[in-house]
């Protein structure tokens, strides 16, 4: 099942979008990517816990939209240059079968691309959060756009 919010904008929006683009250090690049995108996951893969003032108010919203109680397990944030976008993957795992994965567009110009899981394209916007099971194959489309395509993931497990 996919959950789609749209248009969720967190109060301290500009400051997570300064945060990421500032702190440039944390990002490499990863084979996960085609062309180059860059991530936080090696360098920071747990932004909720390393910069809760940031990324606290948006952890708290997502995990109030389930009536089972969730935690984060990882949260990180990958930018897509132009011609850039993820290889198809899953983040299934022995530990946490039942976990869920999501995507937030911090920053979507037009032909950006998209997400597909399991072969659907989800049109998503600037500011919506995708939430899908973690056993879901998925991908996105290249960015096509000349700006930078941003966005935070993340992983939740229940509790």
């Amino acid at each position: 099942m996919i959950l789609k919010i749209e248009n969720y904008r967190p109060s301290n929006l500009d400051v997570i979008l300064d945060f990421l683009n500032q702190n440039t250090k944390l990002y490499t690049e990863d084979s996960i990517f085609g062309g180059e995108g860059k991530t936080t996951y090696t360098n920071s893969g747990k932004l909720h816990i390393d910069y809760p003032e940031i990324f606290g108010e948006f952890c708290s919203f997502v995990l109030s939209n389930f009536e089972e109680e969730y935690i984060f397990l990882d949260l990180w944030s990958n930018v897509y240059s132009k011609g850039s976008f993820v290889k198809p993957h899953s983040h299934f795992s022995e530990e946490y079968p039942v976990g869920k994965n999501g995507v937030f567009y911090i920053k979507k110009p037009k032909d950006s691309g998209n997400l597909v899981v399991e072969d659907q394209v989800i049109d998503c916007e600037e500011n919506d959060i995708v939430i899908f099971g973690n056993s879901d194959m998925h991908w996105s489309q290249p960015n096509e756009s000349n700006e930078d395509r941003i966005i935070l993931s993340f992983n939740i497990i229940p509790i």
